[in-house]
């Protein structure tokens, strides 16, 4: 089974965007975009061979007008996941590679999952010195400190998403920082649904998220990776 992660975006009379989640099944006015890739955490599962097969996945993907880019990947740091640093970074340089291959071709977006300050230097470098400054890229789940964040935001195509944990334990201390525009919403893989994220989030932060900034952020970093997206007139949606 190939590792894929979902883009749901839900187009009534309110749109909802979730920016991340692992989560196969949604209602019939969501529309699912989605993205593939080699999560750290799976890294043992994979072999230099068989990332030959991913890879011809990839490209047999790249005309879908729903395949969005590579993703989720990364580092994670974590004490859970250090054992296999070495494998983990094995596979970043495979898929930052592979971006390189396919950059030229199509644009797409790029989804990472890093965990650890030393997780955060490594994927830094990486992305300022082997990744096109066109490519939009998310950190999803965003577990970043401030001076993390504005080193990070100097680059103009990157974003960050938060889901309910981030929310309730991180969100607070970045605010100051991070603009509205730059900020998504998701679920990654918890039980709540992307319309109770929203509630939280305007509810907990109301100047950062808003029906509207969500709107204006998803058809910012979606449009020109995908042109299928056909987004409501603005004025047809209640904010």
């Amino acid at each position: 089974m190939w590792p894929v992660f979902f883009w749901p975006i839900k187009q009534s009379s309110m749109f909802y965007a979730d920016a991340h989640t692992h989560k196969e099944q949604f209602k019939e006015n969501f529309t699912s975009f989605y993205t593939l890739g080699i999560h750290p955490w799976e890294v043992f599962k994979w072999s230099d061979s068989s990332f030959q097969d991913f890879e011809k996945k990839i490209f047999e993907v790249l005309p879908d007008p729903f395949f969005l880019g590579i993703g989720e990947f990364g580092l994670d740091y974590s004490d859970s996941h250090k054992h296999s640093k070495k494998e983990q970074e094995f596979f970043l340089k495979k898929q930052v590679s592979l971006i390189e291959k396919i950059a030229s071709i199509r644009k797409i977006l790029i989804v990472f999952h890093v965990v650890g300050p030393q997780a955060f230097e490594e994927i830094k470098n990486c992305i300022f010195k082997k990744i096109s400054p066109e490519l939009p890229i998310l950190f999803h789940a965003f577990q970043g400190n401030c001076s993390q964040l504005q080193q990070l935001l100097k680059r103009e195509q990157t974003f960050f998403s938060f889901g309910p944990r981030e929310l309730t334990r991180k969100f607070g201390f970045l605010e100051k920082i991070i603009p509205p525009n730059r900020c998504f919403l998701e679920t990654d893989d918890q039980a709540l649904s992307i319309e109770e994220v929203y509630s939280m989030a305007i509810k907990l932060f109301p100047q950062h998220f808003s029906f509207s900034q969500q709107y204006e952020n998803i058809q910012k970093f979606l449009a020109p990776v995908c042109s299928s997206i056909c987004f409501p007139m603005k004025s047809d949606i209640l904010f």
